[in-house]
C-alpha cells in the first residue's frame, strides 16, 4: 500500500480514567483484526491493559468492526502491532478520498448526458435547455414563437 497524504496525529480527547480527559495530538495507528468475537475481545483486553484507546472506525456488520483506531504511546502500539490478533496496521493518514466510479466501463445514458453538458460553456448548456424545451411545447406555441423571433430579427434590421 502506498497512499499519498500526510501522516497525521490524532487530537481527539482520549478519556484515561477518574473523569480526567487528555486533549492536544497523540501518536495512533489504525489496525486491522479477522473480525471474530475472541479477536475483539483480546483486541479490547491487551488496549485496556496498554493504555491504548481504541475505537472502531471500519465495520464487517453493522456490529462486527474489523478496524480500530489505536491511539496511545509509541511503545504500547509497537507492543500492539506485533499482537497475534492483529492481522495489517498502518499510520493514521490523511488524504483525499477518490471521487473516481468503481462500476461498469460503459456510462448509462443519463451519466453520459451529465458527462456532456458538464464539459459544455455555460451559454451553449442554456441555448441546448431552451431548444429542447420548444421542443417539447406544442406546435402552435412552437410557431408563435418562431414568429415573434422572426418580426424581431426584421425590427432590428430595419434600424
Amino acid at each position: 500500500m502506498n497512499p499519498r497524504g500526510s501522516i497525521v496525529m490524532p487530537s481527539r480527547p482520549v478519556d484515561i480514567g477518574g473523569g480526567v480527559m487528555v486533549t492536544g495530538r497523540k501518536p495512533g495507528i489504525i489496525v486491522y483484526i479477522e473480525s471474530t468475537a475472541k479477536n475483539r475481545r483480546e483486541l479490547e483486553r491487551f488496549c485496556n491493559r496498554n493504555g491504548i484507546d481504541a475505537r472502531p472506525v471500519q465495520f464487517v456488520r453493522e456490529d462486527m468492526a474489523n478496524a480500530y483506531e489505536c491511539v496511545g504511546t509509541v511503545e504500547s502500539l509497537e507492543r500492539l502491532t506485533g499482537h497475534p490478533v492483529v492481522a495489517d496496521w498502518h499510520l493514521i493518514i490523511a488524504v483525499a478520498i477518490p471521487r473516481t466510479g468503481a462500476g461498469a466501463a460503459e456510462l448509462s445514458v443519463n451519466a453520459e448526458r451529465a458527462a456532456r453538458l458538464s464539459k459544455m460553456r455555460r451559454a451553449d448548456r442554456e441555448a441546448l435547455a431552451e431548444t429542447q424545451r420548444r421542443e417539447r411545447l406544442p406546435r402552435e406555441e412552437r410557431e408563435r414563437l418562431e414568429l415573434a423571433g422572426l418580426l424581431e430579427l426584421e425590427r432590428a434590421l430595419a434600424e
